[in-house]
């Protein structure tokens, strides 16, 4: 990508002196004021667009050729043509379209040939140099400098570029600081080439990797201008002597194995240097004053978890990046729907860290994407090769880790080697308390944290209330290489089992209390972090892993993570069932049931409660039993089996208030409401509802009150009171999607439409079941998408399709039959209003029988595909 053109800025010494101007037609190119004079008015014309003329004119006895002009007006830079097709465009609105012409094949010439005259001096000044091409007077090659030559595309970086520019214009030091491999230097030299015209003499380059030797640091700068060392006089006077009257810009590579060097000559410098500014590259600033950071972020990736149109994902640097460099390798190569979605879990799995990604790329002589993405678990094996060129350190990834490893000190490695323990970032309190001892003691976890933050190894983010830091994954697998290989990994593995386990079980109890926001919000936030400590406990613990998913389940359930929750469960019930009958084991195999019957699963429910209340009872477990039978009276209402249902939770209720916790109490309370509610005996419903609501809100357990406000709206609404029905469902919807509970919302938006659907309002009732099907789908309840098809399918007949709307009845039928989960009376007695409306409207009691046994006939994709194809018009 090219540079943005920059602003004319005054003549430069050496184009004064030259005084050359050209005319031609109506126009005058004044070299000295790096202007073009149109009828005697200065035009508007950018720098670039100005050098490409002058090349232009002074060729003008030939063609020149696209690549040659791009060379010319940009060179040492990788830039795609279409930079060239602007200017030319703004060249002809200037001067004419017939001004240049292009030479199919071949390139540009400028054709106002009769008109033009040849360089003269402007009046009053006269050309002591001699004649000089009018190239010369082109910005970048006016400008001294010894930029590398780049051989591959910038890709990307508009936003790190001008926000590099912005920084530099108004600072003298600005260190670009980042990751190695995160694309610094091409960075500086990008900024660098797109900057040549405010630096009058120039700008200069120093790379500092090869140099191991501090005391070498002046003459490596010095050797960049070429300033030789004079008989009997410091080399620093030599020169700050040479620098001390020159506008140029100097950019320092790699500094960061030599930072107190670095910082002493760059201060000194800075200090006697006024005309000079200084851009720096490094893995940590210098710590100087007047210093400017800048921290270079990797590249822009696409979220791995979101499935992308394929036109969207070149948008994305990582992707362009990958594309680009894989094009080196194969020239067929191109970005498909097939290979999309491993090149997206690529960039992931690198960071959007740009030399990871080339050597990447470069594998793709041998390997497919799919299988280069595979592969990445043994990433420092596979990721080799880079070119012979390129320091040592970039040839490989591991030889790019290996470079900043090795600058630390004993304790800050030890802390990285630690700190990989962690999955998914960490707060500084599960630093201390995780990575302490052995070496490390707990008050110097944060000051070693910040260095390794400095040195660009750890990332942190600035939350509202506190700090988390995170690596990046090629640094993480690097240090838990390093610290699997040490004498502390089995204790670092409990430490932080341990601790994640302490910190569920103390959110657990403020699930239902107050808190209840900002414990879900920590739970969610180390989220990888307690699956990891479970990932642990599974082969160190048996019983800490029960511990954990008996405290994990409220938030398993309020997230929706229902089938992550139970596969988690049966994993470390399979590896307990040897064990002794436990609490803990009461308590997990309770917290599953409650997943399974959220899930529809109805005989693993059976089975979960059923055992837990034979462990809880053989060990006078009081919670166990009460939440035994709470999740039993669940599964009987589920079932219709309206009688054991009351009689479970009744137990449930007595042994609650028994123990004294209230949480149980409102828990069997609420569930009897919701036996009333079903048997239709909507004030005795009414009643137990309101007292449940009372003790969560006493209790501030938000979530609870959720769901007993969805069952008093569904009373209401049952009731004939639809406005107070969509009062209480609105605050539960509220509330359920503060939580995330996407399973819940989903009911809810389900009752909102059958109260759409009672106020005659079909559309808004359909919409409504529709936004519940669609976060059902993902979650697989089948119970939950059945009501929410049924409650389609009265909307559908009020609509006129009354035959759609039959099938889909008889499917769901034939589905309530398979999963044992029959439509509850209330419901029942809804449905069997509309289906008798329904049938009347159609008038032809054959076909709608016709149609429903055709809908008994379809499955469950079947009738969804007859669901989401209705139009409403």
């Amino acid at each position: 990508m090219s540079a943005p053109a920059s602003a004319p800025i005054s003549a430069h010494p050496r184009t004064a002196a030259l005084a050359v101007q050209i005319g031609f037609g109506r126009c005058v190119i004044r070299p000295a004021q790096r202007d073009v004079l149109l009828d005697g008015v200065p035009a508007k014309l950018g720098a670039r667009a100005f050098d490409l003329l002058v090349v232009l004119v002074e060729r003008r006895d030939r063609v020149t050729s696209k690549d040659e002009l791009l060379d010319l007006i940009w060179p040492g830079l990788i830039v795609e043509e279409n930079n060239l097709q602007v200017h030319i465009s703004t060249l002809r609105k200037l001067l004419g379209a017939q001004a240049i012409a292009t030479i199919p094949g071949r390139g540009y010439q400028f054709t106002l040939l009769a008109d033009s005259t040849p360089p003269q001096a402007e009046p009053g000044q006269a050309d002591r140099n001699g004649p000089v091409a009018l190239t010369n007077l082109l910005s970048p090659s006016v400008y001294p400098n010894n930029l590398p030559r780049q051989l591959t595309r910038f890709i990307g970086r508009e936003n790190e570029i001008a926000a590099v520019e912005a920084l530099l214009l108004r600072t003298r030091l600005l260190t670009l600081i980042g990751s190695g491999g995160c694309g610094k230097t091409r960075l500086a030299l990008q900024v660098t080439a797109n900057s040549f015209e405010q630096f009058s003499d120039g700008a200069w380059f120093l790379e500092l990797a090869p140099l191991t030797e501090p005391g070498l640091m002046l003459q490596a700068v010095a050797s960049a201008f070429g300033v030789k060392e004079e008989p009997g006089k410091l080399l620093e006077r030599t020169l700050t002597e040479y620098l001390r009257d020159k506008r140029l810009l100097l950019l320092v590579d790699n500094c960061e194995h030599l930072l107190d060097a670095c910082a002493k000559v760059v201060d000194m410098l800075l200090r006697q240097c006024a005309g000079l500014k200084i851009l720096a590259s490094s893995r940590q600033a210098l710590g100087i004053a007047g210093e400017q950071t800048y921290r270079v972020p990797s590249l822009s990736l696409p979220d791995r978890n979101v499935a992308h149109a394929l036109q969207n994902l070149h948008k994305y640097e990582s992707v362009q990046l990958f594309v680009d460099r894989a094009l080196l390798v194969r020239a067929d190569f191109e970005l498909t729907q097939d290979n999309a979605a491993a090149v997206t879990s690529l960039c992931w799995q690198l960071d959007g860290i740009p030399l990871a990604i080339e050597l990447a790329a470069a594998r793709l002589g041998l390997l497919s994407v799919a299988e280069i993405d595979r592969r990445l678990d043994h990433r420092f094996r596979l990721l080799t090769g880079g070119p012979r060129t390129a320091l040592p350190r970039h040839q490989t990834l591991l030889s790019l880790i290996d470079w900043s490893y090795d600058l630390l000190n004993e304790s800050e490695k030890l802390l990285l080697q630690r700190l990989s323990v962690f999955a998914g970032g960490w707060t500084m309190e599960a630093a201390e308390a995780v990575c302490s001892g052995a070496g490390v003691a707990d008050w110097e976890v944060l000051d070693l944290l910040t260095l390794l933050c400095d040195k660009s190894l750890v990332v942190v983010e600035q939350l509202e209330r506190y700090s988390r830091f995170r690596l990046l994954e090629t640094v993480r697998e690097y240090a838990r290489e390093k610290r699997e290989q040490s004498a502390n990994e089995a204790s670092i593995r409990a430490s932080h089992g341990r601790y994640f386990l302490a910190l569920a079980e103390a959110a657990e109890l403020k699930l239902s209390a107050a808190e209840q926001s900002e414990n879900l919000l920590r739970l969610e936030a180390e989220h990888e972090n307690l699956l990891t400590s479970l990932d642990w406990a599974l082969t160190a613990s048996v019983q800490d892993a029960l511990r954990l998913c008996g405290a994990l389940g409220d938030f398993w359930m309020m997230q929706g993570r229902l089938s992550e929750g139970r596969d988690w469960c049966e994993r470390v019930f399979y590896e307990a069932q040897t064990q002794a009958p436990t609490p803990e084991r009461a308590k997990a195999l309770n917290a599953a049931g409650a997943l399974a019957l959220y899930q529809g699963d109805f005989a693993a429910a059976r089975d979960l409660h059923e055992t837990a209340l034979g462990i809880a009872q053989q060990i006078a477990d009081q919670q166990g039993i009460t939440a035994a039978l709470s999740g039993m009276g669940l599964l009987a209402l589920s079932l219709g089996d309206f009688s054991a249902a009351q009689t479970r939770n009744e137990a449930s209720l007595a042994v609650a208030q028994q123990i004294g916790e209230r949480r149980g109490v409102a828990t069997a309370l609420g569930n009897l409401g919701a036996v009333a509610l079903s048997q239709g005996d909507y004030p005795e419903a009414k009643a137990l509802l309101d007292r449940s609501l009372s003790y969560a809100r006493e209790m501030g357990d938000r979530w609870s009150a959720a769901l007993i406000l969805y069952r008093l709206g569904l009373v209401a609404c049952f009731s004939g009171d639809c406005p107070a029905a969509r009062t209480l469902l609105e605050e539960s919807l509220t509330i359920r999607r503060e939580f995330g509970d996407r399973g819940g919302a989903a009911r809810t938006l389900s009752g909102l439409g059958m109260v759409a659907y009672d106020q005659g309002d079909y559309v808004a009732s359909m919409a409504l079941y529709g936004e519940s099907l669609a976060i059902q789908r993902t979650l697989s309840d089948r119970s939950v998408i059945a009501i929410s098809l049924e409650g389609m399918a009265e909307g559908m007949a009020a609509l006129g399709d009354v035959l759609r709307a039959a099938r889909i009845w008889g499917a769901m039928e034939r589905l309530r039959a398979e999963i044992g989960s029959p439509l509850r009376p209330a419901w029942r007695r809804h449905c069997d209003r509309s289906i008798a409306v329904a049938r009347a409207a159609l008038n032809d009691d054959a076909a709608f029988e016709r149609a429903w046994q055709e809908g008994c006939a379809l499955t469950l994709d079947n009738a969804l595909v007859q669901a989401t194809s209705f139009s409403v018009s």
